[in-house]
């Protein structure tokens, strides 16, 4: 192709590029005045035009009009259970029309109803109190301050003398030996369970008590073995002078805590008394023999129950009534067999 064609087609390129750049500047500065050139204008006049609308801006001799804004709509709150139909136009607004959120209420369930707010949140009356009714107890106890008393004694004397020393014989006896003096001692209390049995018209527990001390004492070598149970089935029989008492309808008094005995009641003191009188260790000479036998026996059965009394005072607040309805329960029980 020849050159010079080039170049001339080069220049005509280059004068339609820069006639283009310009229709397109004067198009972007057309836009961001606010007064619209004529199409049919000229270049002169539309820059005449524009420089009146930059004066007038100056002299603010012209107000550019806004379209006015929208007004809220206020949607009324509905109750719970009957929403109404401006809250269904309010979810579907019409054209136009602007609708503000902290106007429209989240949902039916979450609006309050009432003129406090504090009776959302109130659960109901408060429950009555029930009437409180006292307990009657198993036995009468008139001398509670005094069994409370002997109650604190026993317990410091069972743990700093009793229980440590009922652990230290625990420990430096065996257990035959322990289960032979424990058969010793039962053995010696026969004629309490024998003349019991007879008062309360066991005749049959009787005879078995009978026939157990003749030969646990014979055979059993003084009642150390038990062979009358062993091998010829006479079981012992748990009667007491106070079980006798009460087979015969004699109430139970009050109740009664004495220093190392223990809880009793009345009528089982009395029962006691009786049973001391029946213990062949009773007619023991000299005395000091007899109490340290009845030591032994005390501190013997203890072994066998060591933790009983711990397990009930830390089970049950307050364990002197714990003790005291357990021991009116299990008499009950014996008198009732």
């Amino acid at each position: 192709m020849n050159p010079l064609r080039l170049r001339k087609k080069a220049k005509h390129l280059a004068a339609i590029a820069v006639f283009a750049l310009w229709l397109v500047t004067g198009c972007a500065h057309g836009k961001n005045s606010a007064v619209t050139a004529d199409p049919g204008a000229g270049p002169e006049s539309i820059k005449a035009e524009n420089n009146a609308v930059k004066e007038a801006k100056h002299n603010k001799a012209v107000t550019v009009p806004v379209e006015p804004a929208p007004q809220a709509v206020k949607v009324p709150k509905t109750t719970a259970n009957k929403p109404s139909k401006d809250l269904a136009t309010a979810s579907h607004p019409a054209e136009g029309v602007v609708v503000t959120e902290e106007d429209i209420p989240e949902s039916p369930e979450e609006i309050v109803i009432g003129d406090d707010v504090d009776d959302f949140f109130d659960d109901g009356d408060a429950p009555k109190e029930l009437p409180v009714t006292a307990v009657e107890a198993l036995v009468p106890d008139p001398l509670i301050k005094f069994n409370r008393a002997m109650f604190e004694v026993n317990d410091r004397l069972y743990f700093w003398c009793l229980k440590p020393v009922a652990k230290g014989y625990k420990k430096v006896t065996p257990a035959f030996f322990r289960k032979g003096v424990m058969n010793f001692f039962y053995n010696l209390g026969t004629p309490v369970r024998l003349v019991g049995s007879v008062l309360q018209g066991k005749y049959k527990g009787a005879g078995s008590e009978l026939g157990r001390f003749v030969v646990n004492t014979t055979v059993g070598v003084g009642g150390v073995w038990d062979p009358a149970d062993r091998f010829f089935g006479l079981k012992p029989s748990e009667e007491d002078f106070g079980q006798t008492l009460g087979a015969y309808n004699i109430d139970n008094g009050c109740y009664i805590v004495w220093p190392f005995l223990g809880p009793s009641t009345l009528r089982d003191t009395v029962g006691k008394a009786g049973d001391v009188f029946l213990n062949p260790l009773f007619y023991l000479t000299p005395n000091e023999l007899a109490w340290g036998l009845t030591g032994l026996d005390v501190v013997n059965e203890t072994s066998y129950r060591i933790g009983d009394y711990e397990t009930i005072k830390s089970t049950y607040m307050d364990p002197y009534v714990m003790i005291r309805d357990l021991y009116i329960t299990h008499r009950k029980k014996k008198i009732a067999e």
